[in-house]
């Protein structure tokens, strides 16, 4: 039986919280630009299939809850970095540069009258409220509640220490 690497591991596990395989590539390490490419390739592997299979039995595989969780964390904490290439560089850019950008966070786009494009992306502090209202969507006993207070207490101490 082959053994899987490190980043295989960390593949298989972002895919059974993701079901996507192009992000779990991405979130593992490999390049955005052959992320798709990569996490298929990994679908196809016996031993990924395996340890998937044994993460699925062990409860690693997420329930809907779970998914809409990593979804809202993505929305309230991804990087917006593509989406901004995509308005500087389009229209140069080809369809299959597009297809490789990571645009989770785009919600709407718009051609201007003048020839423009518009992006709108959702809204970073909506997903936060949605995540602060799920009972339990942290990891632990606490939940994202806990996590949210020890943070607040985080930033008034910052507030209270002294300019240097």
């Amino acid at each position: 039986m082959e053994k899987i690497s490190a980043k295989e591991e960390s593949f298989c596990r972002h895919y059974c919280q993701l079901h996507n395989p192009r992000e779990a590539a991405v979130r593992a390490g490999y390049p955005p630009e052959t992320a798709e490419e990569e996490g298929t390739k990994l679908l196809e592997k016996r031993e990924i299939k395996r340890r998937l299979l044994k993460l699925a039995k062990d409860g690693e595989a997420k329930d809907l809850q779970s998914l809409a969780v990593a979804g809202l964390t993505r929305l309230a904490f991804g990087s917006a970095a593509d989406c901004v290439k995509l308005l500087l560089l389009y229209p140069e850019m080809e369809s299959n540069e597009i297809q490789k950008l990571d645009l989770f966070l785009l919600s709407e786009v718009k051609k201007t009258k003048d020839g423009g494009m518009e992006l709108k992306l959702f809204d970073r502090f909506k997903a936060l409220e949605k995540l602060l209202s799920v009972p339990d969507a942290g990891k632990g006993d606490e939940g994202l509640n806990s996590f949210y207070q020890a943070m607040s207490a985080a930033g008034e101490q910052l507030e209270e220490a002294p300019d240097e």
